[in-house]
């Protein structure tokens, strides 16, 4: 079997025969179609090379930017770890591709003389991983395995063997799930025998949704239909087929209504699972009217929604689990509860939700791990018994990683855990009390070397942890390595974007910040981070301009003096508008990053640290990371701040070799540098 897979678009042939030349003649195995024979059972063929590849380098042109079987097999490359993009002709990327950084072969020079070149040769040889973002900070040379090598035994009622599916050729057979599972766990205890290898996917029936309204753009039925069809496709476990309205008992079915109330657009769906009459669990989304992509996010939420349903399986690719049917209907209203509806839910109503479903399937380790997580959310609420949920949140990553070791997610909760990022579990003090680095490191790695959960979460998570230790820089790879694993999650992008921007290059970060913002239109998160970006860039005339897209509240009202003070470069002016941000933070629940930053640039260098200490006794760790950004330079130079580093333990971090804070790079560094270890 070759090293490489090469996939391309048959017009694009001549370009990719001269790429293929070119390396071998590097050294390099490559398997391409020109093997194929018109005896030969060609997709069998071609699902059995780019299964046993290191690499699937995928030729994009404007031509095969169209072809679904390209893209199914980028999609699976992608999936898998395996993707290596090339550009060999200027095009437009599919949305799913768009952040991956391509290597750009457009100029056709395929020798040393193109740094282009030489580059993806670095990257085919994996001195840094499969991907130049996957090397872990502070580990030079080190590869992360593909996805698919860390897959481990798990129970029977996972089902054995992986398919990866390029584009739909035939109508789906609807084959009652009760019986194939039966017969499947059967094929599963004999498949050494017989050869077999590959699992079902799921049978999912969308019906056309009704519209019970008029004033909507033409077609908005069906370009919500056509974004969910293009969001299945980027799950290598469901191909749909379109229904007919009529129920089909032994298939997933989605239905559902298009409606508006004022002006909102609102969708409500209903999911329908094998051998049930009446829909498991309702769904309901709504957008704006004005939202010119409100179809296409409708259209993604329900494909997440009804993926998670549907599979109960941890990512992509890992193995399709059956659940019993008392399982069902919570596991539904968990996917429910996490994928965006319209009512908001607490931490606490998805652990009880999650509970049951343990409870009814206790060999799920998806479930388990699913549990971790979210009690570890519900620890930081105030109120609850913080011990006890630490407690179970231990157990329930433990249990998930004795079901499936490769459980991405459990690894993650468990880190975090080491590093004591849940304060005392004794007391209401939420304040960070970080220990025991290389143990949480090494989960924290081990999370993202195994295969992603259905989130993607793991690499930002470890990006975030290394954000919260002071460590700008480092946090970039694992943050850009999630991105191009996952450009659909628009989350992981703005914090790429914020991170760049922190890291001293604001020219690559707002790039793509107004890439997101052209993509995805209206929304919150990145009309936010333009506000939070503007005051760390000190781009007051930005702040100003996003400024009218922030909640509102006694902070907006006060920020437009501030911001004219410090474009006018007036300190004392600054000092005094900056007055009313002093009396906001005396309730530490409504300290936030921005008011940090206010504090620490209208001259109040002290009040911000004690703000800072307040907030982290009630919020917990997630507003550790406001202490590293540039906004806050100057209240990192003050002994409180210095006192405070000590307390929580991150001075003892930042003194070990390797591990000293961006912020002593600094022009005129805090004091507290002087006596750290130089990296």
């Amino acid at each position: 079997m070759a090293e490489i897979f090469l996939s391309y678009k048959k017009e694009d042939r001549a370009v990719a025969e001269r790429l293929v030349t070119a390396l071998r003649a590097a050294g390099q195995s490559v398997w391409w179609d020109d093997a194929l024979n018109p005896g030969q059972a060609w997709d069998a063929m071609i699902e059995r090379e780019i299964a046993a590849s290191r690499h699937v380098i995928v030729l994009w042109t404007p031509r095969s930017v169209g072809s679904d079987w390209v893209r199914s097999e980028a999609h699976y490359a992608q999936d898998h770890g395996k993707l290596v993009p090339v550009m060999i002709e200027r095009c437009e990327l599919p949305i799913a591709f768009m952040l991956r950084q391509a290597v750009d072969l457009s100029t056709g020079v395929f020798d040393a003389s193109n740094p282009q070149w030489q580059r993806l040769l670095g990257w085919i040889e994996g001195e840094a991983a499969h991907d130049p973002a996957h090397a872990a900070p502070g580990d030079s040379g080190t590869t992360l395995p593909p996805a698919a090598a860390a897959l481990a035994a798990v129970p029977v009622k996972a089902l054995s063997g992986e398919r990866w599916l390029g584009p739909t050729k035939r109508p789906t057979l609807a084959i009652g799930l009760g019986v194939l599972a039966l017969l499947l766990v059967g094929l599963f205890m004999l498949r050494g025998s017989l050869g077999w290898g590959k699992s079902i996917q799921p049978d999912v029936v969308v019906d056309p949704f009704a519209v019970h309204a008029a004033g909507l753009p033409a077609g908005f039925a069906d370009s919500l239909s056509n974004e969910m069809f293009n969001g299945f496709s980027t799950s290598s476990r469901i191909s749909p087929v379109n229904g007919d309205g009529k129920r089909r008992p032994h298939a997933y079915q989605l239905t559902g209504d298009i409606s508006t109330e004022g002006d909102k657009i609102l969708v409500i769906a209903k999911l329908f699972v094998p051998d049930a009459e009446a829909a498991v669990t309702t769904i309901k989304f709504d957008q704006p009217r004005s939202n010119p992509i409100a179809a296409r996010l409708f259209g993604l939420e329900l494909a997440e929604f009804t993926r998670c349903v549907a599979t109960a399986s941890d990512s992509n690719g890992s193995k399709l689990v059956v659940l019993p049917p008392e399982a069902i209907a919570p596991w539904a209203r968990f996917c429910q509860q996490i994928n965006r509806g319209t009512d908001e839910v607490s931490a606490e109503a998805i652990v009880a939700t999650l509970r049951s479903v343990v409870a009814a399937a206790p060999d799920f380790a998806n479930g388990w791990s699913n549990l971790a997580d979210f009690l570890a959310a519900a620890a930081l609420d105030p109120g609850g018994d913080r011990a006890a949920l630490l407690a179970e949140t231990a157990k329930a990553a433990d249990r998930a990683l004795a079901l499936d070791p490769t459980t991405a997610k459990a690894y993650s909760v468990q880190s975090w855990l080491a590093l004591g990022m849940y304060g005392d579990p004794r007391t209401a003090d939420m304040t960070p009390t970080f220990h025991d680095f290389d143990t949480a490191d090494q989960l924290a790695r081990k999370s993202t070397s195994v295969r992603p959960s259905d989130c993607g979460c793991e690499l930002p998570s470890y990006s975030y942890l290394l954000t919260v230790l002071g460590r700008t820089t480092a946090s970039l790879p694992p943050a850009q390595q999630a991105v191009s694993n996952d450009s659909s999650q628009v989350g992981h992008a703005v914090e790429l974007a914020g991170q760049m921007i922190a890291s001293n290059n604001p020219a690559e970060g707002l790039k793509l910040l107004d890439d997101l913002a052209a993509k995805w239109p209206g929304d919150k998160g990145i009309a936010s981070a333009r506000f939070r970006f503007a005051l760390w860039r000190r781009d007051w005339a930005a702040a100003r301009a996003a400024l009218p897209d922030q909640p509102d509240g006694p902070a907006k009202a006060a920020w437009p003096a501030l911001l004219d003070a410090l474009a006018a470069g007036d300190a004392a002016r600054a000092h005094a508008a900056a007055a009313p941000f002093v009396a906001i933070a005396a309730d530490p629940h409504k300290v936030s990053g921005p008011l940090l930053s206010a504090l620490s640039l209208g001259g109040y260098p002290d009040q911000a640290v004690d703000a800072l200490a307040a907030g982290l006794q009630v919020q917990g760790v997630n507003l550790m990371a406001a202490a590293f950004r540039p906004s806050f330079a100057e209240a990192r130079k003050s002994g409180k701040f210095a006192a405070l580093a000590r307390r929580v333990g991150l001075v003892d971090y930042w003194k070990t070799p390797g591990h000293r804070p961006d912020f002593c790079g600094e022009p005129s560094p805090a004091a507290i540098c002087a006596g750290l270890a130089k990296n």
